[in-house]
């Protein structure tokens, strides 16, 4: 009776720490993301008290529980030696997270219910995402539940993630599980009529969920989900778990489906910003052209190629390419991407081949799993299940070659939960691979796994607080409020010491409070909060060196004080870690105009002009010295 409560438990544990990592911005938002890590810590102590108080606990063997473990260990050891201690250790708290999941999952949700439970858990999530996602599309909202997402999405729809390509690859995610399952189970022992219910409220699902996906306008969600689907088919052809006559007709509906997706004139001009086909034979041209839409990713790519030949085998380390990616940026791109927009290039350059291998070790276990399954399962629905789960991953996989889905918590727990439950099913009632623990290793098993949730709560904690506290020290700041803001900023500190953003938000305070003082007598209390702006900024530089934007902060700051040596250094310390960023050479052609370093200045503003030739200021400010230098008004 214990154990039995305690596997529903668990189950509804798991569930509601997906839900609640899909609906709070997709989990991305540290500062929201409290709910979900404690509900995920709750499974895992859950868990853990299985293992303690029930004697007859089973463990389950995959050869994918190596290279996931091997992947968490070498991510941990990366972290240890990262030059970004803090964008490293959020990372390594996710992977500690994914991992967790998954072997919760692969060593207790055997069962057919459990499948059930949470296979129609994300269908009725994707079909609710689907739905508030066409309302933003509709009604033009350019808002996520209570915050802004800002106009760059307008007319799309991102449902509860804030960009749609995001929501795009989990609905892929929903999608694969959903049309596998509606191809190939078949519950044993239903009635015709209560069967034929099921595949309406099914192909209901579908018709919703891909009207979501369409919503989104999201070229990269609509062909990894194309090609995914095609997979699909050639899978269960090989396998043998359709009918060729089944597959065929399926095959001619996806056709058709994508011939009248193509018809629809917002979703073709959608796909032509990207890439143009010619339909005349030209001699010498190509039927494709790749034209403006996919430029934009190009230069991120060509630099993060770059970081890979430098870090080969090991990375730049977990979490660290935003950062290190600054110095190999390319002189056409002047925005600052968070990720490199490509997973897979992104895992090469933060992990090295490395890590790279294990994941591709992880990956080959899971589909050799998924595919004796297929062929071999007893039962339709864990057929089914496994192509599902088989055709979600390659979906997600097909668009990381053009996005960062998995990079999007509320993903890849997804992933990593239809993996586990892939995994913890016995390909047939012969193989059934589950073997006792001992009394000693289940308690020891259990208290490490308590010992991890309370590390895992308090980790979590830490982060949310931190983060939270931050953003309202800068909020406070923005109303001039600034004893409430440092107040904040301190409480962030107590939490969390070693976040840099909350020192480079505290030198905002003082920086910009110290710009109010004016007048020749505020002098001395001028400077006093210029200084205290410089040693904050210094201690977020020593935590993360590679931040651009916080040196040329860091240089306003030593002017204010009058320290102009310092300003100097901070400003070539920008162009050290920022050498092609048009903004930086901007900010130093005017240092040195305000120096009276006319030469100077013009060569800084030129080359910034050379990086960014739209930017206005630059040209004015170039006519103004000229001017200046020929004795003009």
């Amino acid at each position: 009776m214990l154990k039995s409560a305690l596997n529903v438990a668990l189950l509804i544990g798991v569930v509601l720490s997906l839900l609640a990592a899909t609906l709070l911005f997709g989990g991305i938002l540290v500062e929201h993301a409290l709910p979900w890590y404690l509900l995920v810590g709750l499974a895992v102590s859950l868990w853990a008290v299985k293992l303690i108080l029930c004697r007859h606990v089973s463990g389950v063997w995959s050869p994918m529980h190596v290279p996931v473990l091997l992947f968490a260990g070498y991510a941990f050891a990366r972290y240890l030696v990262s030059p970004i201690e803090y964008e490293s250790r959020v990372e390594l708290f996710h992977i500690g997270i994914y991992t967790l999941i998954y072997f919760l999952v692969a060593c207790n949700f055997h069962r057919t219910r459990d499948r059930l439970i949470i296979g129609g858990a994300l269908v009725l999530l994707a079909v609710g995402e689907s739905i508030y996602g066409m309302w933003q599309c509709r009604a033009d909202a350019d808002s996520v539940l209570w915050l802004d997402r800002g106009d760059f999405y307008h007319g799309r729809g991102s449902g509860t993630f804030f960009c749609p390509n995001h929501l795009a690859g989990f609905l892929a995610i929903g999608l694969g599980l959903l049309v596998a399952r509606f191809l190939v189970s078949r519950a044993p022992n239903q009635t015709l009529q209560f069967a034929v219910l099921v595949k309406l409220y099914e192909t209901a699902a579908v018709v919703i969920v891909v009207l979501g996906l369409v919503a989104t306008l999201s070229r990269g969600g609509w062909i990894s989900l194309s090609v995914a689907l095609f997979a699909l088919l050639v899978w269960a052809e090989l396998a043998k778990v359709l009918s060729s006559r089944t597959v065929i007709a399926a095959f001619l509906v996806l056709v058709v489906a994508i011939g009248v997706a193509w018809s629809v004139p917002r979703i073709r001009q959608r796909i032509e910003q990207d890439i143009r086909l010619q339909w005349e034979f030209v001699p010498g041209d190509t039927p494709i052209h790749v034209v403006s839409g996919f430029s934009g990713r190009y230069p991120i790519w060509q630099a993060t190629v770059k970081m890979v030949a430098d870090h080969v085998w090991l990375g730049t380390g977990p979490g660290t390419w935003e950062w290190m990616h600054l110095k190999y940026r390319e002189p056409r791109l002047q925005i600052r991407p968070r990720f490199a927009h490509h997973d897979v290039l992104q895992l090469l350059s933060d992990y090295g081949v490395i890590g790279a291998a294990l994941v591709v070790a992880l990956l080959a276990c899971f589909y050799w799993h998924a595919w004796q399954l297929a062929r071999r399962a007893e039962s339709a629905e864990q057929r089914g299940f496994a192509l599902g789960a088989g055709t979600a991953v390659l979906a997600i996989l097909v668009h990381s070659f053009g996005d960062f889905n998995l990079h999007i918590p509320a993903n890849t727990l997804w992933l990593v939960t239809l993996m586990g439950l892939t995994v913890a099913q016995s390909v047939n009632e012969t193989d059934r691979r589950r073997s006792k623990l001992s009394a000693a290793g289940r308690c020891f098993l259990g208290a490490t796994l308590l010992a991890m949730a309370a590390l895992l709560v308090t980790i979590g904690w830490t982060l949310n607080h931190s983060a939270r506290d931050t953003a309202r020290g800068y909020d406070e700041s923005q109303q001039f409020e600034w004893d409430v803001a440092q107040a904040c900023f301190e409480r962030a500190l107590h939490y969390d010491a070693r976040n840099p953003e909350t020192y480079a938000q505290m030198g905002d305070a003082h920086r910009i409070h110290s710009a109010q003082f004016s007048l020749p007598g505020d002098q001395p209390e001028r400077q006093r909060l210029a200084l205290l702006a410089v040693d904050a900024y210094r201690r977020s530089l020593a935590l993360n060196p590679f931040q651009s934007e916080v040196l040329l902060r860091q240089a306003s700051a030593y002017e204010l004080a009058g320290d102009t040596a310092g300003a100097a250094r901070a400003y070539n310390d920008a162009l050290s870690v920022d050498p092609n960023n048009a903004f930086v050479w901007l900010r130093v052609g005017m240092f040195y105009r305000r120096q009276g370093e006319m030469g100077r200045a013009v060569e800084a503003l030129q080359y910034s002009h050379r990086l960014n030739s739209v930017e206005p200021i630059v040209q004015k400010l170039l006519e103004e010295i000229a001017a200046e230098s020929a004795g003009k008004p």
